[in-house]
């Protein structure tokens, strides 16, 4: 029976449920059973009863009564020894990192592949066993991708550990649950021994780096990278935009091409100002900077200082509609989504005979 003393004199809220969830204890579990049972609002009982079974899953159970209960063990040193490699950033915020685990008392290793995304947090978790000399040609194949556009590098364990550490917080923040078996793994991979406030590429690049002063700023330049070709928003973010900007695609005569050209860089600006506000423009600065920081790692400099170039500009406080970088990915996604319109609309003509 739920026991009134685990409630707080005052009613809860949204946020009360998420802040026992993101504590995931069971004196935690405790209060959202109580919650889950007693409190006033209908929506505060079924938000209590999620989060109870998110922690359930987890193996958090309430705490019962009178029973003492250790704190949860921090992670903090490691079981086994880490090394870690980490890709550059997709289009989509995801990113792939690989951590080979080995007991530091012998035996196989673990290949912990997961996949975070900046936005979501931790997404996905596959383990499997190796035997030690199966790592080397495992992480050469996957280095070898670089050209086809898969740029992974190797990582320092603790800077590889202080990132993970950072995509497990979106989780907490989101109230969303790490994969079946991540919460296992932490007491193997360990905890950051610091924290990392200016990302590692800018103790090694800078504007006057060898080959930095020759790299292009021109966004097009880095889009026409393999690493950075597929980033676009996601084409239904542009719908709303999409007939105004399909009309202004027919060639117009020469007396109307200079206000075709004025309306397209006017929806280009209004496009750009909707879908990267500051929380956006934070998240892209980072996937250009790590990006940046892979491709440094993997002695690509030129390429490097071009993704740097850009996440400086994004920094700088310059209205996000007079950074190009940000103006070319809106302008990119907008000719994508209109060319797929067009061509749906083409092969519908086709079918019907039309």
């Amino acid at each position: 029976m739920t026991d009134p003393s685990t409630i707080s004199n005052h009613s809860p809220t949204q946020e009360t449920i998420s802040n026992l969830l993101a504590e995931a204890t069971p004196e935690s579990a405790a209060k959202l059973d109580a919650h889950a049972n007693v409190a006033v609002s209908k929506e505060i009982r079924k938000a209590a009863r999620r989060a109870l079974f998110q922690l359930a899953q987890r193996g958090i159970k309430p705490a019962e009564r009178g029973t003492a209960h250790k704190p949860p063990t921090p992670v903090s040193a490691p079981t086994d020894s880490l090394s870690a490699w980490a890709s550059a950033y997709d289009g989509a915020g995801n990113r792939l990192f690989l951590l080979i685990l080995t007991p530091t008392d012998g035996g196989n290793s673990t290949v912990a592949q997961t996949l975070a995304n900046d936005e979501l947090g931790i997404r996905d978790l596959t383990l499997e066993r190796r035997r030690a000399r199966e790592i080397p040609p495992l992480m050469k194949r996957l280095e070898e991708r670089i050209d086809g556009g898969l740029a992974v590098a190797e990582l320092e364990p603790d800077y590889a550990r202080y990132l993970i550490d950072e995509f497990r917080k979106i989780n907490v923040r989101r109230a969303k649950t790490t994969p079946r078996g991540f919460i296992d793994l932490l007491p193997r991979i360990g905890a950051p021994v610091r924290s990392y406030s200016t990302p590692p590429v800018y103790d090694h690049l800078n504007a006057t780096e060898e080959g930095c002063e020759n790299a292009s700023e021109d966004p097009a330049d880095l889009f026409n990278l393999p690493w950075f070709e597929p980033w676009f928003f996601a084409a239904e973010d542009v719908v709303p935009w999409l007939e105004r900007w399909i009309g202004l695609s027919s060639p117009p005569d020469a007396s109307h091409e200079t206000s075709r050209d004025e309306n397209r860089q006017s929806i280009i600006r209004e496009v750009t100002e909707k879908l990267i506000p500051d929380e956006v423009r934070s998240r892209y600065i980072v996937r250009l900077e790590e990006s940046a920081d892979v491709l440094r790692r993997r002695e690509r400099i030129v390429e490097a200082c071009m993704a740097l170039t850009h996440a400086r500009a994004l920094k700088s406080e310059a209205a996000i509609a007079e950074v190009p970088f940000a103006l070319a990915i809106t302008a990119r996604t907008l000719e994508a989504a209109a060319e797929m319109v067009t061509q749906s609309n083409s092969d519908n003509t086709v079918e019907t005979g039309e």
